[in-house]
């Protein structure tokens, strides 16, 4: 009896160290499932130490979780991207919408949970009923180019007489031109001769234009500002920068330049634009801005290849209520290499004598491969209309006081000529080029001028 008892201890004690061995080898797996599968939330003990977004965002499995609307179409539109050229980039991205089934089991929760978590960082729309970001294009910048532009020449001058011959070495030109967009409707020229003087009676003196342009649409334009008076002529329209010697109206026309307002028309085959000014006269007194007196010029750019024009029609107040007309009509014609602008210029203030006050000028232009320019110019500066012998002056007049035609004075008969070379050593540029040129006229057939130089052009800046 008491063997029978003993075993049955025996037999009990081993009983509980194997269920208490069994239970702890339970809990020792439970706890390698979970570290395996990664689904399950570690002891609390963790939670501070090293416990990733995702794990710290996964709801309870007991927690029904939202799923996304599915869109008719299967997939989700991402928002859009903007290119380098300001331009949307209309990309989607084609995204597997979840089943829309509720699951209550920790993986599925969790699975959800972790695709929801993944939308969110990545900033993609997940319900279709939400309303897309309003992203607006960034605006392209608009154009604007900085330019400076330089010449300088050795000079020399012979009078005839070589003891007051004169030479040396001059700066001649020194431009700062600025253009550029406001707006696709604005844009704004700027040129400012930094050789020239400003006076104290006009501060603007050294800007050649400072204007503002608005492009109604595609054909009228309207512009304010100061502005290139508009008179026909080839010699007349060149860049000072581009001219070596000029006929008499365009040397002794007191300005070019001038505060105004203009309109212009352009057809829609771009060959031909009419444009009407209304600016300040160029005899306006430098002394005194506000004397009144206006310039009327109507101008036609024709643009036919073979055949251009700058044909104007101006009427110029050159006294309170006194008046010039000028018909200018500058020509150019154009045979492969060869280039020949034929300006005219007719200039009438009164009387019988209407074809007695003009100025003609030629400039033949060969051109050699867009490298060299050869070149040949000459003129001729008439006027007859007013005889300063008969005038009629009043007491303290002086003729000129009657003068209409204050830039070709009465009695004017002067012929000029003159030939140059021009060489652009960059190919397919004009941003550099030498120069060389000889000129003389009638007024004294012995003087010589020639001149040896170059011309350069610094883009400072250029955005397109």
């Amino acid at each position: 009896m008491k063997k029978i008892i003993l075993l049955l201890g025996i037999l009990a004690t081993g009983t509980a160290s194997a269920l208490a061995t069994a239970a702890s080898g339970l809990a020792i797996a439970s706890d390698g499932v979970a570290l395996a599968d990664g689904i399950t939330t570690p002891k609390v003990a963790l939670a501070a130490d090293g416990i990733t977004e995702r794990q710290a965002a996964t709801p309870k499995a007991t927690q029904p979780v939202r799923q996304p609307a599915v869109p008719k179409t299967g997939a989700l539109p991402a928002a859009p991207k903007l290119t380098g050229g300001g331009k949307t980039a209309t990309t989607s991205t084609s995204k597997s919408a979840p089943d829309a089934t509720t699951t209550t089991t920790a993986t599925t929760t969790a699975t959800a949970t972790t695709a929801a978590n993944a939308d969110k960082a990545s900033g993609a729309i997940t319900d279709a009923s939400a309303p897309a970001p309003d992203v607006k294009p960034a605006k392209k910048p608009q154009p604007i180019s900085i330019k400076f532009d330089v010449r300088a020449d050795w000079e020399y001058h012979h009078s005839g007489d070589t003891s007051k011959d004169e030479s040396g070495f001059a700066g001649k030109f020194l431009n700062f031109i600025l253009d550029g967009n406001i707006t696709d409707k604005f844009s704004y020229h700027f040129r400012y001769r930094f050789n020239k003087l400003n006076s104290a009676q006009d501060f603007f003196e050294a800007t050649d234009w400072a204007y503002l342009d608005y492009d109604i649409n595609r054909n009228w334009r309207v512009s304010a500002g100061k502005q290139v008076l508009y008179i026909g002529g080839y010699e007349y329209d060149k860049a000072p920068i581009d001219v070596y010697f000029y006929s008499d109206f365009c040397n002794f026309l007191p300005a070019c330049y001038e505060f105004g307002i203009s309109g212009q028309y352009t057809t829609n085959d771009g060959r031909n634009t009419i444009l009407l000014q209304i600016a300040n006269s160029p005899f306006t007194s430098k002394s005194i801005r506000f004397e009144g007196l206006y310039a009327y010029n109507l101008m036609w750019y024709g643009r036919y290849g073979v055949f251009n024009s700058m044909w104007s029609v101006n009427l110029i107040e050159y006294k309170p209520g006194r008046y010039i007309n000028y018909i200018s009509l500058g020509n150019q014609f154009n045979a492969g290499p060869v280039t020949i602008e034929l300006d005219y210029m007719n200039r009438y203030g009164g009387g019988k004598n209407f074809f007695n006050d003009f100025s003609i000028i030629c400039n033949i232009n060969y051109n050699i491969k867009n490298r060299v320019n050869i070149f040949a110019k000459g003129g001729f500066d008439y006027n007859d209309a007013q005889n300063p012998a008969t005038l009629d002056l009043q007491p303290g007049q002086q003729p000129e006081d009657l003068f209409w035609d204050l830039a070709v004075v009465p009695g004017r008969r002067y012929g000029f000529y003159g030939a140059g070379v021009e060489f652009f050593p960059i190919k397919n540029s004009q941003n550099v080029r030498l120069h060389a040129y000889w000129c003389s006229s009638t007024a004294n057939t012995k003087a010589h001028n020639v001149g040896i130089g170059f011309r350069w052009r610094l883009n400072a800046f250029e955005r397109e």
